[in-house]
């Protein structure tokens, strides 16, 4: 659904084309340009605002899409409830998986917001679930775990400074959850 007066309504713009199931997340790089992730590997986008949506091709992972993150016209970031992270440097025609930090592979990643084209965040979760903040300083390349306050899995972060992002996470003992992470030099 998309809404061009703050709210007041909302038209239909994807109907069923591209996937009839619920969709995960969804992240425009400006007014054109967006992404949309949803279960079973599939990955919707757009280049006019929305307005029409066209089927990505599949990562090929299998994974259920959690969260995604568009750049620009090409590059596209997706991360998926079988723990992996996957880029597409094509606008989603073909995907290269990420790999090598610490908990590529398992569990789940929740949770994906970047700064600038170098300086980026993700929640990964363990199958506890159990969460940590990883933070990359080149495009993706490497990721570094940062100290994570102590949770009961994370859900959302949103990056404010190359070092500095807040988040959210699931209910911990007994309590709403949210939580702030920086890298100190």
């Amino acid at each position: 659904w998309k809404s061009t007066d703050y709210g007041m309504t909302w038209t239909q713009v994807e109907a069923g084309v591209v996937t009839a199931g619920s969709y995960s997340s969804i992240h425009f790089a400006d007014e054109y340009y967006g992404v949309a992730g949803a279960p079973g590997d599939i990955i919707a986008v757009t280049s006019d605002g929305g307005i029409t949506w066209s089927a990505a091709t599949a990562t090929g992972g299998g994974g259920d899409i959690m969260c995604c993150w568009r750049h620009d016209k090409n590059r596209i970031w997706v991360g998926t409830d079988d723990g992996t992270l996957w880029f597409s440097r094509d606008g989603g025609t073909s995907w290269t998986q990420r790999t090598g930090w610490v908990g590529s592979g398992v569990g789940d990643v929740t949770g994906m917001s970047w700064y600038n084209d170098h300086y980026g965040f993700i929640c990964s979760d363990t199958a506890a679930p159990v969460g940590t903040v990883l933070r990359t300083i080149d495009g993706g390349y490497n990721w570094t775990a940062l100290d994570t306050p102590a949770n009961s899995g994370l859900t959302h972060i949103t990056a404010v400074a190359p070092d500095l992002a807040y988040g959210t996470g699931l209910t911990n003992a007994a309590t709403s959850f949210y939580f702030k992470v920086r890298e100190s030099a």
